[in-house]
């Protein structure tokens, strides 16, 4: 009787820790996704994942089915095409692109409110983790300076590698 009691009491904890709702938003993105606004929106929940040891839903829907308490992903027309912006506004987080690639740029940049650092050798995540996670409060649009970026691994030009000194690479590396 005591063994039943027992795993009867387990199996109602675990039912109950099963329905616990993440603390964290829903990652929105539209009902017929491309791959890259599909890949975008798992590097968010990775992310959010690696910040807070918790996994945010990928749901899928209808502009005017959007939850509250989300992040929104999004390609906006309005925008240039490799621009992006992060607002926050009535408890959801627009990540929005002028294209499906700028979403994903805008989407590394939240990363980066997160604490989340992009350098050559690897992303670095900071050990700690975040235990009360609340949305950001952010209003920002961001635009290249440059059609291609990157870094010019070429030595031929005045600033190039050529003349950089030891503390100049190890800054790079």
């Amino acid at each position: 009787m005591i063994q039943l009691l027992k795993l009867s009491f387990l199996f109602v904890a675990l039912t109950l820790f099963s329905c616990q709702h993440s603390r964290l938003p829903v990652i929105v993105v539209r009902q017929n996704p491309s791959a890259t606004e599909l890949f975008a929106a798992h590097e968010i929940r990775r992310y959010l994942y690696l910040r807070t040891g918790e996994i945010a839903a990928i749901n899928k829907v209808d502009a005017d089915a959007i939850p509250t308490h989300a992040i929104v992903l999004s390609v906006d027309d309005n925008l240039p095409e490799e621009g992006f912006t992060l607002k926050t506004a009535d408890n959801r987080l627009h990540i929005s692109g002028g294209s499906e690639m700028a979403a994903l740029y805008g989407s590394y940049r939240f990363a980066e409110h997160l604490g989340v650092r992009f350098y050559l050798h690897g992303d670095v995540v900071p050990d700690g983790q975040i235990t009360q996670f609340k949305l950001p409060v952010i209003s920002e649009t961001h635009t290249p300076q440059f059609a291609t970026r990157g870094l010019n691994p070429f030595h031929d030009f005045p600033e190039g590698p050529d003349w950089w000194t030891l503390d100049e690479y190890k800054a790079i590396l």
